[in-house]
């Protein structure tokens, strides 16, 4: 998982960081790793739950319709929570799949979700501190 520069002119709230994920189902173990220890500094019960999301995000990765090669996906740390964005870079999948993702794998992961409309493809998922409007370091 890389640190990625945070790019001002596509966020609508700041991010204090920002590091990118990579979706490849065969590496889905030291992927989440990666994540545990970047993400260090997050109070536990957020972490936790930013990690299970992640799991089941590149889970659905394998399946059939999905190619995890165009697959994208970053966390942003925000004041409060942190966001999960995900897309595929041809533009394939559409609002359907994104509801579906979000309805069966994902209830009770993520704080809210909603369609990306900067991207053709893609979701967001943000998990806030179970403390509303603290911010989600330790």
């Amino acid at each position: 998982m890389a640190a990625a520069e945070p790019s001002g002119a596509e966020r609508r709230y700041p991010s204090y960081a920002r590091w990118e994920i990579d979706a490849d189902p065969k590496r889905v173990r030291a992927v989440l790793g990666e994540i545990e220890r970047s993400l260090a500094g997050i109070d536990a019960p957020v972490r936790r739950r930013v990690t299970l999301l992640v799991g089941e995000l590149i889970g659905r990765a394998a399946e059939p319709e999905i190619d995890a090669d165009q697959l994208r996906m970053e966390i942003h740390e925000r004041p409060g929570s942190l966001r999960l964005d995900i897309w595929d870079e041809r533009g394939r999948l559409g609002e359907d799949f994104w509801t579906r993702l979000a309805d069966s794998a994902l209830v009770g992961l993520a704080s809210s979700w909603g369609l990306d409309r900067r991207r053709a493809s893609g979701a967001w998922f943000e998990v806030v501190h179970p403390q509303e409007g603290r911010s989600p370091r330790a």
